[in-house]
């Protein structure tokens, strides 16, 4: 049998669109040709439409058959009359509005603000009396009343809103705080030890009992309040006659640009760890132990790939006024800016990261000279010991004066009886006759309270032994920062005219050439002209200041101690140097540059003698320049010898002070020495001599003059004529 064939789908198709085609004709012609309705028709729809809709509402066919009589017209006075009773007929239009509900309920607040303030805090039985009260109301908006209510008058619902709020605002005046007299001469005692700390200070408190305790703490509270301080309780102790003492942080809040700042130079020998040290402080994350904190401190590309510092590095690490480290709390997926911790914090330490191998000497030498440190600590590596530059950085710090505390790192590493060697050489050279400190291992919290009282006494120096991979004891080094003092009194220079050393120069785009350096005395402010110099040919030219930078952070003024970029106006790059000054353009009389100068010096080292027309290197404070002696009240000089020696600088000159300390160097430390003298030029008197004291009153400083060259060269026998 045969299978049946399927049906053709082409068949299909042309049904379908014949099928289509003859609806759309069928369409067309139906609406094309059909008759339209006329005007007569589509009106009678549209009546018979409405008379459907009036046979709907019968009420308004009685309601028009009634004849009205014409409304007289009312006045606002009588339409607003009528409005108020229609209200009053009608609970439901009496309901108050938006702006009605946001006025009742500010004056219920200040209503409650105003109980809070004449009966005292809201305990739980009030609290409790209040919700049953509120739930006991009915659901009707009323203003809240402090007096006993009134009977209801006819008026408006403004009138009685205003009334309320009247009554409801008014506050009595705070009661003004009233001292006793031990609160009294607690708070004198307190702010005369801040005044003497610059802005903080270790406050000391006798205590009998736990109540003398809750008592004396809630009144130092009030005192701290009132001098607008901070508190942070350091520790308890007892005193040899069995008296508890509270040790208290007491520290002023400081505004943006208020803070204290102290600088910290970090020595030491190379591969110590002093890089790593500087990390694990400023960013709060430990190293790995193969230099990833480093990283962070480091500013070339270079110094990451051979992990040596080459130039000076500068971080930050502030604290708050209560004491917390800044840098912390400011943590997060980004390091902070030195803007936000500066203006986060009341105290800032600024670090000066130098070098410590032997070839970067003389950036470690300008570091320690001219950035003016008030501390400086030597990182001693514990499995390397004295080594290499760490004595040469030690003596360094003793001949400039500046206060020494040691860390001793990598004591994960280090086996015990190495460890026990290092600190071994450590305590005999504190304690060499041309040292003499006194050594003290930190090991707690009360050996860290004990060295920073005592300081700036400049005879106890404080070593911690730390590990920047497990953190081991880092939190004892964190608290003596914390707690350390501020050695100069910044108030006192402040007062002074203007004098900043420029420690750095460089150009910026769009903003022009810059100068940065230490404020040491006055103050500065945008617009102000000071004097720039001294130039190649021994002149300061006036300049005016164009804008203001404190630690990379726009400032409208800045003050003695602080570390400042000054950007100056129409000023060429070439035109400046370091070593130069800016100096107030009022001095009289005015600044000089000095070409000679005596100094009192001190071989520290040397392998021959040093006699006439012998050169080295001299750094004093921001300057450094080679310079030949050419006279001293010795004829030869040797390791271990004081001499007076005349120094003559050999390509310009510089601006120096009487009291000013100086190194001079030829390869390694040569010897140390002060300022004694700027004697006057006897080829040209009147352009290179200077001053000793820069007041805008008073008289030059004490200038040597021919007569005295030749007594003095009479006296002494080896000067060269």
């Amino acid at each position: 049998m045969d299978n049946p064939q399927p049906p053709d789908p082409t068949l299909f198709f042309i049904v379908a669109i014949t099928l289509i085609i003859a609806f759309l004709i069928s369409y067309f012609f139906r609406s094309y040709f059909s008759p339209q309705p006329t005007s007569q028709e589509t009106s009678t729809k549209k009546s018979k439409k409405t008379d459907a809709k009036k046979d709907v509402s019968p009420s308004s066919k009685d309601i028009q058959s009634v004849p009205t009589k014409e409304e007289p017209k009312l006045s606002k006075i009588e339409r607003k009359q009528q409005k108020e009773k229609e209200k009053e007929a009608d609970p439901k239009q009496n309901l108050p509005s938006k702006k009605s509900k946001k006025r009742l309920k500010r004056e219920r607040d200040n209503a409650r603000d105003f109980e809070n303030e004449t009966t005292g805090p809201a305990t739980e039985a009030t609290l409790k009396k209040q919700t049953h009260e509120k739930n006991a109301t009915p659901k009707e908006h009323f203003p809240v009343q402090t007096q006993a209510p009134a009977p209801k008058k006819e008026g408006t619902t403004s009138e009685t809103f205003s009334k309320t709020s009247q009554t409801s605002t008014t506050k009595p005046n705070p009661p003004t705080a009233v001292f006793d007299q031990e609160t009294l001469s607690l708070l004198k005692e307190v702010e005369n030890r801040i005044r003497e700390g610059n802005g903080e200070t270790i406050f000391e408190l006798q205590l009998q009992s736990n109540k003398d305790l809750e008592e004396s703490s809630v009144r130092l509270v009030t005192v701290a309040k009132k001098l607008s301080c901070e508190l942070k309780l350091l520790r308890l102790r007892e005193d040899p006659n069995r008296v508890t003492v509270a040790e208290y942080l007491v520290r002023h809040q400081a505004e943006q640009t208020e803070y204290l700042e102290i600088r910290i130079a970090i020595t030491g020998n190379v591969d110590s760890g002093k890089s790593t040290l500087l990390g694990v402080l400023s960013k709060g994350h430990l190293d790995n132990g193969r230099g990833s904190a480093r990283i962070h401190v480091f500013r070339h590309r270079h110094e990451i790939a051979s992990g040596r510092t080459s130039d000076i590095g500068r971080e930050l690490l502030g604290f708050s006024s209560g004491g917390d480290i800044t840098n912390y709390l400011l943590g997060g997926a980004k390091a902070p800016s030195w803007a936000d911790i500066c203006e986060a914090s009341s105290k800032v330490l600024t670090f000066l990261d130098l070098a410590g191998h032997e070839k970067y000497l003389k950036t470690t030498l300008f570091g320690l000279t001219g950035n003016y440190p008030d501390y400086a600590m030597i990182v001693v590596g514990a499995n390397m010991g004295i080594v290499g530059m760490t004595k040469e950085h030690f003596q360094l710090a003793l001949a400039l004066r500046v206060p020494v505390f040691i860390v001793v790192t990598k004591i994960d590493m280090c086996p015990p009886n190495k460890l026990e060697e290092t600190m071994a050489n450590l305590q005999k050279l504190l304690k060499t006759p041309a040292a003499h400190k006194i050594p003290l291992i930190i090991s707690d919290e009360a050996d860290v309270l004990v060295v920073a009282k005592n300081f700036d006494a400049d005879r106890v120096t404080p070593i911690f032994m730390v590990s920047n991979v497990t953190g081991e004891s880092l939190d004892l080094l964190k608290m003596f920062l914390n707690v350390l003092p501020m050695r100069k009194d910044w108030e006192a220079l402040r007062l002074e005219p203007v004098e900043m050393r420029v420690d750095s120069t460089f150009s910026v785009s769009g903003v022009g050439t810059v100068v940065s350096g230490t404020l040491v005395q006055g103050a500065l402010t945008p617009n102000q002209t000071v004097l720039l110099g001294p130039d190649e040919f021994g002149k300061f030219n006036p300049v005016s200041i164009k804008s203001l930078h404190t630690n990379r952070t726009p400032a409208t003024h800045a003050k003695a101690g602080q570390s400042v970029a000054v950007a100056l106006k129409k000023v060429k790059r070439n035109q400046t140097r370091k070593g130069m000054v800016l100096l107030d353009a009022s001095l009289i009389p005015p600044p000089r540059s000095v070409w000679d100068f005596e100094a009192e010096v001190f071989i520290i080292t040397h392998s021959t003698t040093i006699s006439l027309n012998y050169e080295a290197v001299i750094h004093c404070t921001c300057t450094r320049q080679t310079a030949k002696v050419y006279w001293m009240d010795q004829e030869t000089l040797r390791s271990g010898c004081k001499a007076l020696v005349r120094f003559r600088y050999r390509y310009h000159p510089e601006f120096l002070k009487p009291g000013e300390r100086l190194v001079f160097r030829e390869g390694r430390t040569k010897g140390i020495g002060k300022v004694n003298r700027l004697i006057q030029d006897q080829n040209d008197p009147a352009s290179f001599h200077s001053v000793s004291s820069l007041k805008t009153t008073g008289s030059s400083a004490p200038v040597e003059t021919k007569e005295e060259n030749k007594i003095s060269a009479n006296r002494k026998p080896f000067s060269k004529n």
